[in-house]
């Protein structure tokens, strides 16, 4: 199966001499990762799930590269979003799957790895609009968010795991989008309120990662200050009007 999945990938790079149509050759990728879903369904079969997803956006990064215009937004953008469907669906299938006896409910490479290959396909297809990475990572905040709220009622015991990681996905996607939103002063000033927030609830509920992002969070808010400008001349460094 793995090498059936690798050689689908590659085949159209390898016997192409140009990048034709690029409907053509992400309509290709997509039956290939339907294939990888169709197994995924019956069964929690994680290198094969992860080779299809690095062939995918792997590829994807270097076709992007190499050959993409902003004509062919039209095309990439759908297929993008329908490649992420495909693994966002395979990492809950996976969880609901995985024999628990293994602890390893939550595939990390699909859960974590293909947002962020994604997002950074989808930064590439939307530098030409204003905001447009912003957009990007607020959309992956609220669709982890809504994950999140979706999957931690569920009686599946993998999906406890797999809830908490949409919630770190949707903070860390909320917190990125902020400076692709607004100037280094309002960054400092979101990423403050933040990390004071995610500190208090890591307090509160006895949790070190969220104490130790808050921490890093309030480090970055600090240089995000810095680099937004320091008073000038005669003013105090604390106590004016920045």
């Amino acid at each position: 199966a793995a090498l059936a999945v690798a050689g689908g990938f590659l085949a159209p790079f390898l016997v192409a001499r140009e990048p034709g149509a690029p409907a053509a050759l992400f309509a290709w990728f997509a039956v290939l990762n339907a294939a990888v879903f169709a197994l995924a369904w019956h069964r929690a079969w994680g290198a094969l799930n992860a080779l299809g997803a690095v062939f995918t956006f792997a590829l994807g990064i270097f076709w992007g590269w190499r050959w993409y215009v902003p004509a062919h937004f039209a095309v990439a953008q759908p297929f993008l979003a329908l490649y992420f469907a495909f693994y966002l669906g395979v990492a809950i299938l996976y969880a609901s799957r995985a024999p628990l006896e293994q602890r390893k409910p939550v595939d990390a490479l699909i859960v974590f790895g293909v947002p962020v290959a994604a997002f950074a396909l989808e930064a590439g297809l939307v530098r030409d609009l204003r905001y447009g990475a912003a957009y990007a990572a607020a959309g992956l905040a609220a669709i982890y968010a809504a994950l999140f709220a979706a999957l931690r009622a569920r009686p599946e015991p993998g999906f406890a795991l797999l809830s908490r990681s949409f919630l770190a996905l949707a903070v860390v996607f909320a917190t990125i989008a902020i400076p692709f939103a607004v100037d280094p002063r309002w960054t400092s000033a979101w990423w403050a309120l933040e990390a004071a927030a995610v500190y208090g609830i890591g307090c509160a509920q006895d949790q070190k990662v969220a104490r130790r992002f808050a921490l890093a969070l309030q480090a970055a808010a600090a240089i995000a200050f810095v680099l937004g400008g320091l008073p000038r001349g005669t003013m105090p460094a604390f106590a004016n009007a920045s």
